[in-house]
């Protein structure tokens, strides 16, 4: 029994090492990795190229901005192609409406040539020559504030637009408005001097202001008149009545003709 035991105990012992060294070998494994680690670690920052790597991040953002403008770029130029289409699709169809217009109105169908030039405008708001056109088609109907109203617009547009001045000056001669009506008229004559119509038209607005002015002095007169009326001798004491009644005497000083009336009147009064 005490040989078995003995073999026992020495066949324990080199199992319990082996035990022993399975464990502490992955210990000392890893402690050994990880001060390997380090070194590598330590080795490979050493040899970073600091540097270098800021100088491929900057490429790298250098080429996406270029690559952003070139996108904007074409996007750009894109919508500058679809601005200058629509233009032209715009542009055009004014075109075809304003001659309809022209027709229209050639034809003595105003309310027509009306709707024609609306519909250019619709197309082509930033046409002078359209507002100018339906303002005389506006005339025509009799429709003075609106033509005022779209000539203004077309001067808005176009400060030297002769047709503009001369249909703003005929829309405002019919609405009374002479003195402003003039002022078109001489703007468009320092355009063109001897445009004949705007001095036919200047003419006529300065011959209707005249007679305007001379009707306005011929109502401010008064007729007045003065009648004779009996003595009272109440008021021949009131300052008023003194004042008025004075006369000059034969030594040049002058005399109340109420206190001398009044005088007379006492003294009749007596005597009666």
């Amino acid at each position: 029994d005490e040989r078995r035991s003995k073999a026992g105990g020495d066949a324990a012992a080199p199992a319990s090492a082996a035990a022993a060294a399975a464990v502490t070998a992955p210990a000392k494994a890893a402690a050994g990795t990880r001060v390997g680690s380090g070194a590598t670690n330590f080795d490979k920052w050493q040899s970073y190229d600091a540097e270098g790597a800021v100088e491929a991040l900057e490429r790298r953002e250098s080429e996406r901005e270029s690559l952003r403008q070139r996108v904007v770029s074409l996007e750009n130029k894109r919508a500058r192609e679809e601005a200058m289409r629509r233009r032209g699709e715009s542009e055009a169809r004014a075109d075809a409406m304003r001659a309809r217009g022209n027709a229209a109105f050639g034809s003595a169908r105003y309310e027509d040539a009306v709707s024609d030039y609306t519909e250019a405008l619709e197309a082509n708001p930033r046409s002078a020559a359209l507002y100018a056109n339906r303002s005389l088609a506006l005339l025509k109907l009799r429709a003075f504030d609106e033509a005022e109203e779209d000539a203004t617009a077309a001067l808005d547009l176009e400060p030297s637009c002769v047709k503009a001045r001369l249909r703003r000056a005929a829309a405002r001669t019919e609405l009374g408005k002479v003195d402003e009506a003039i002022e078109d008229l001489e703007a468009a004559l320092e355009v063109e001097p001897r445009n004949k119509a705007a001095r036919e038209a200047l003419g006529s607005c300065r011959a209707r202001r005249a007679s305007r002015e001379a009707a306005r002095r011929s109502k401010r007169r008064v007729a007045l008149s003065v009648a004779e009326v009996e003595h009272d001798l109440d008021n021949d004491g009131h300052p008023f009545v003194a004042a008025a009644c004075a006369r000059p005497r034969h030594d040049g000083s002058a005399e109340a003709a109420g206190g001398a009336e009044a005088a007379g009147g006492a003294e009749a009064a007596g005597g009666a």
